[in-house]
């Protein structure tokens, strides 16, 4: 019994060997490795930014937010986790520093300075 690893989307030939002799071969499509972290777009409106977030794999987990302002940790904002927006209000005096992963722990950093 042999077996191996895969870590990265792609096509791959599974052979079945008896004796030094290849009696089956498969080939498979892996699509689902996900490498990317979260991404999206924002709306500024005042000192108000929204950030309408995706994640096309794993999904966003809406346990890895950690936020900060001026390197301290806050809880001010806000997150939807049913259409996963994220509401910052950043009157421009403070470094804001957002992390969110998705669920394979791909990390997206946002700055607002």
């Amino acid at each position: 019994v042999a077996t191996t690893s895969v870590t990265e989307n792609g096509n791959y030939t599974i052979q079945l060997v008896n004796d030094e002799a290849v009696v089956d071969q498969r080939e498979i499509e892996v699509t689902n490795i996900d490498i990317h972290s979260p991404n999206g777009s924002y709306e500024k409106n005042g000192d108000t930014f929204n950030y309408y977030l995706s994640d096309d794999l794993s999904k966003i987990n809406p346990d890895s937010i950690r936020f900060y302002k001026n390197n301290q940790t806050s809880e001010d904002y806000k997150y939807n986790e049913e259409n996963n927006t994220l509401t910052i209000v950043s009157k421009g005096s403070t470094i804001d520093k957002f992390y969110i992963s998705d669920y394979a722990g791909n990390e997206l950093e946002i700055i607002i300075q």
